[in-house]
């Protein structure tokens, strides 16, 4: 589906590189904003901030820059895969 709007061409998916970078370059910041705002609003400050951090972690190295710590290795399971089922026969 081709729409022309303002001269462009075409849909995020199809359209050309640069409404791709301005399209993000725009709306994730607005996002972000918008996001953090709103948590404030609803008293919920800290949580929206993390989830907004997250979402830029995606895309950008925030640990190397300093804005957040870098996460914890996540554990390791201590199970074997033979527990659960010597497990489970044990209980019928």
């Amino acid at each position: 589906m081709l729409r022309d709007v303002g001269g462009l061409e075409g849909s995020f998916r199809e359209g050309p590189w640069s409404y791709r970078l301005i399209s993000l370059a725009v709306l994730m910041p607005a996002y972000s904003l918008m996001l953090v705002t709103f948590g404030t609003i609803a008293g919920r400050h800290h949580y929206f901030k993390r989830v907004a951090l997250r979402m830029w972690g995606r895309l950008l190295p925030l640990h190397k820059l300093g804005i957040v710590s870098k996460p914890p290795p996540k554990p390791r399971s201590t199970i074997s895969a033979a527990a659960p089922a010597a497990a489970s026969k044990s209980q019928v």
